[in-house]
């Protein structure tokens, strides 16, 4: 019972589905809150720091009028609390200001949180004057310690728990593993560098050249746990669009390689995305978010493991999927269901 969390968590993770982690645990910390009145307004009080009681916590708020769906909003007859969750990744591009512009337009005492797994420095005063509240930072691992020093039923302690498997109470010291893998993480790059080398001509030559600047696969493996190459801009209309090809890198799984199309949401050609998918690449992955829709392809880095020649079925693997979204691509533009650049 005590792994409870972790087990469904793990579950949701079985056959290669995505999860997106942060509305998971958005979910959980919103019930584990909202289960006791006085521990929300104890939280929002002594932990955050802003006076009142009575407040109501609801997850996953929908702004129409913005196209904006806030993770959890706190809630009282006088103030209203934006907070948005990032556990794998960070903030999307533009994200906290359109949060901070949405309070702006709000009669009530309005503040902005922003809770993330690592440090993550923010330009406050951006928020604070668009908002006319003031913007807080936290971390999970000062949450965690909150609830394990505040709290003592039975789904707090499992909250605790899986927040601890999870790996978001604390950074772990350093172990053994981690210096074997400091020992190869140069070598193991450059081979996912070569990969994603060998297949670049065809993303090319299919979607156009993909980003390259600014040492930009390097970041991702920071930002998104993944080392990718993508091409950007590749439909028509407002809001960003991409196809991306990546080795995923999510803790407690084994690598992967995908070769995706996503969409955002203020790309109204998001809406057509699952048409297209079950019309024309049905075998293919899709989920559709709240920021938008994704579909892809997904293999265990583990299939290749055996292979004499690694690097040539990797490429093989890659561009024949490549070439599935370029055949998708040639379709929809004929038939008018896609317009793409």
């Amino acid at each position: 019972m005590i792994a409870y969390f972790s087990k469904l968590l793990r579950l949701y993770r079985s056959n290669l589905v995505r999860v997106p982690v942060e509305d998971f645990i958005t979910e959980i910390f919103a019930g584990v809150l909202s289960s006791d009145q006085e521990l929300l307004d104890d939280y929002i009080n002594n932990f955050l720091a802003i006076d009142g009681k009575r407040f109501t916590a609801k997850t996953q708020v929908s702004y129409p009028k913005h196209n904006s769906i806030i993770d959890m909003v706190f809630e009282n007859e006088d103030t209203i609390i934006f907070i948005e969750n990032k556990v794998g990744s960070t903030e999307g591009t533009g994200q906290l200001e359109k949060y901070s512009l949405i309070l702006g337009t709000l009669t009530k005492h309005s503040y902005l949180v922003y809770c993330t797994k690592y440090v993550e420095k923010k330009n406050k005063e951006i928020y604070e004057k668009n908002s006319g509240g003031l913007f807080i930072q936290c971390r999970w691992a000062e949450i965690h310690d909150y609830l394990a020093n505040n709290t003592e039923s039975q789904i707090s302690d499992l909250f605790i728990n899986f927040m601890e498997q999870e790996k978001l109470s604390n950074i772990d010291d350093f172990d053994i593993q981690d210096i074997l893998s400091m020992q190869n993480i140069y070598g193991t790059i450059q081979k996912m560098e070569e990969c994603l080398q060998l297949v670049s001509p065809k993303l090319s030559e299919t979607f156009g050249a993909p980003y390259t600047r600014d040492f930009a696969s390097l970041k991702q493996i920071q930002r998104h746990s993944r080392y990718a190459i993508w091409k950007e801009k590749i439909l028509t209309g407002k809001g960003y669009s991409e196809i991306l090809i990546s080795f995923e890198l999510k803790e407690d799984l084994h690598p992967s390689i995908v070769v995706g199309i996503w969409c955002n949401k203020e790309n109204k050609q998001h809406l057509e995305l699952p048409t297209a998918h079950n019309a024309h690449c049905s075998d293919a992955l899709i989920k559709e978010y709240d920021s938008g829709t994704s579909i892809w392809y997904e293999t265990n880095l583990l299939a290749f493991l055996e292979s004499s020649s690694q690097f040539t079925d990797i490429k093989k693997w890659i561009e024949d999927h490549i070439t599935k979204f370029h055949k998708l691509k040639e379709i929809t533009q004929v038939n008018g269901l896609l317009d793409w650049r």
